[in-house]
């Protein structure tokens, strides 16, 4: 687990989210990885087939990044099945090292911030404030934090929003 450990995480990814309200939303890339730096520039593919060409000569721990990276290229391109794979497959993986390894939690906090990110993409609001609250509740940081402000308020400006169309019906 060292090595994941002294990999950076850059968060440049956005994603909007419905026509009616656009939200921007942060997923996590662990840097330092094999096609971090693709993915970081939008080269989502390039940065699969990278990723995809290591993943069976890899060290568990390196697989926790990769899995991560996977989720948030496969979100940005349209493979929704393969992300909800990848997103799925980072969050078992690190917490499993979080059981020996305290220090791995933000992996963990930033994983379900990345499925969760991933569900507001599939319109399950639900699904994504479950997971970022237990983001929060692992390891809180800013990025849990904006995004959780970020799909509130988006919730309540649609409640509102779907409130006014019923009472002017």
């Amino acid at each position: 687990m060292k090595k994941l450990l002294t990999l950076t995480l850059t968060t440049l990814f956005a994603s909007s989210v419905m026509a009616e309200a656009p939200a921007t939303f942060k997923m996590a890339v662990v840097q330092g990885s094999d096609g971090a730096s693709d993915i970081r520039k939008g080269n989502y593919e390039k940065g699969i087939n990278r990723i995809v060409a290591r993943t069976s000569n890899t060290k568990a721990d390196e697989q926790v990044a990769m899995q991560m990276n996977l989720c948030v290229a496969y979100a940005n391109s349209g493979q929704f099945d393969l992300a909800n794979k990848a997103c799925d497959e980072a969050i078992v993986l690190s917490k499993t090292f979080v059981e020996s390894d305290s220090s791995a939690a933000r992996f963990v906090s930033l994983a379900l911030n990345n499925r969760a990110i991933f569900k507001t993409k599939m319109q399950d609001f639900d699904g994504a404030l479950q997971d970022l609250m237990e983001a929060a509740e692992v390891k809180n940081t800013s990025i849990i934090e904006g995004n959780l402000l970020k799909l509130i308020h988006q919730q309540a400006d649609n409640i509102q929003f779907k409130t006014m169309q019923l009472t002017q019906a």
